[in-house]
């Protein structure tokens, strides 16, 4: 009799350790299936992923290149970024109105896709810098004034602070950094008629970490060095005060790295892009607003394209 109880306790205690087992082996089982279930989703979306960036890179008319951005946080990472195509002159037209220099053109045009701007700064009475392309009448083009005040330096608070055409914001350098700051995958193209290294002075000490995001352009070649040493990493040379003889500085280009070299479109011919190809710089032609005419200087080699409406 006590051989019987004892086994059936063993009997009851073996199945209690089979049904154990069993939900052992189910609950693994379960697991396993949830990882691999996992893990082929996560192929297949890597792999949807790569053939969309393919299709995007085969359809699209920019080509594709690799570029180290800095994020928010100040890490970086490897992206795939369409190369520039149009540089947005003065922001880009806004509401039918070139040469505004205002928040308005850049978030408008931001919206459509462009990432690369060009901003004019023009020096107040009171020594500060707004986003104006100069002191000759782009002013009224923006704010609620005559003419006449339009044709010289206002104070940086009455510019500021005039009430604006079409509800335009109009912008100063704290301003424009603010934008620049929220659209971390932007980039401003400087433009001044005024002393431009000190005015790249002036901006260096204002932008800080966002100076990642400041293409300078340069006017002269003994501007090259002090604008490196100011923290600038990417530099465009326009060459429009430097008359045309500017290609035969050879040593120049050879010695120092430059984002791209501007240049007019009346010099945009086949030779002398040729030229300046053959010494492995990048060309940006302004401005070109003219579909047809990008496409003809695409085909000599020009690269980007600074416009008003692209």
């Amino acid at each position: 009799m006590l051989l019987k109880k004892y086994t059936m306790k063993q009997g009851e205690k073996e199945q209690k350790n089979n049904r154990k087992l069993i939900v052992k082996i189910l609950t693994i089982g379960l697991f396993a299936i949830v990882i691999g279930i996992y893990l082929i989703n996560g192929k297949s979306i890597n792999f949807n992923l790569k053939n969309i960036n393919k299709e995007t890179s085969e359809n699209s008319d920019v080509p594709m290149e690799e570029e180290i951005v800095e994020d928010g946080l100040g890490q970086q990472e490897l992206v795939k970024n369409q190369s520039i195509k149009f540089i947005m002159h003065a922001g880009g037209r806004v509401q039918g109105i070139d040469y505004t220099n205002v928040q308005d053109a850049l978030e408008e045009n931001y919206e459509k896709g462009k990432k690369y701007f060009e901003v004019d700064f023009s020096k107040t009475k009171d020594g500060k810098y707004v986003c104006l392309h100069s002191w000759d009448g782009f002013a009224f083009r923006i704010l609620e004034i005559e003419k006449e005040k339009a044709l010289s330096p206002m104070t940086h608070k009455e510019f500021m602070t005039t009430n604006s055409k079409n509800d335009f914001i109009q912008m100063d350098v704290d301003v424009l950094l603010k934008w620049l700051k929220n659209h971390q995958d932007a980039y401003i193209i400087t433009d001044t008629k005024e002393d431009n290294l000190e005015f790249l002075q002036v901006l260096a000490e204002k932008s800080g970490r966002l100076k990642k995001q400041m293409i300078p352009q340069i006017y002269h070649f003994e501007e090259y060095e002090p604008t490196k040493q100011l923290g600038f990493d990417k530099i465009i040379l326009t060459t429009y005060r430097l008359g045309v003889d500017f290609a035969e500085n050879k040593d120049f280009f050879s010695k120092n790295k430059l984002f791209a070299i501007t240049i007019g479109d009346v010099l945009a011919t086949e030779d002398f892009l040729k030229n300046l190809k053959n010494m492995g710089l990048k060309v940006a032609v302004f401005t070109v607003n003219n579909p047809e005419r990008v496409k003809a200087l695409e085909n000599m080699g020009v690269n980007y394209f600074y416009t008003d409406v692209l």
